[in-house]
């Protein structure tokens, strides 16, 4: 019979990650700005919740931001890199802070965001 493992309190652990660039075992998206605008990063979680779409609009409320897809009016192109999606969110520049993740739900076969709920980096 094998006994329980007791761990010490202080016992210090380093996080792992489920891949080199996957930060969160969840759907998250990330917002970055680059010299050509803002662009938001869809982790592999994520990217599902578009299904097969290859447009969405993006709108934004008083706390909430939605990726809808639409094949019609002001959209935005859904760019797929392995197994990620790129949105090119320049709109929302200065309503969104560089550099910053936001869980990801999904919302009318698209994806919402709550905007003023970052993640933290020890969020998990």
């Amino acid at each position: 019979m094998i006994d329980d493992i007791v761990i010490d309190e202080s016992e210090d652990f380093e996080r792992v990650y489920v891949s080199r660039r996957m930060r969160y075992p969840f759907p998250v998206v990330t917002f970055v700005t680059r010299s050509s605008g803002m662009t938001a990063y869809f982790n592999s979680l994520a990217t599902p919740f578009f299904g097969d779409a290859v447009r969405c609009a993006v709108k934004i409320s008083a706390h909430y931001i939605v990726f809808i897809p639409q094949k019609l009016g002001n959209t935005s192109k859904i760019s797929r890199v392995r197994g990620t999606s790129i949105v090119s969110t320049t709109g929302l520049t200065g309503f969104i802070p560089p550099k910053v993740s936001y869980h990801a739900y999904p919302y009318k076969g698209g994806i919402a965001i709550k905007r003023f709920e970052p993640l933290q980096e020890d969020e998990e």
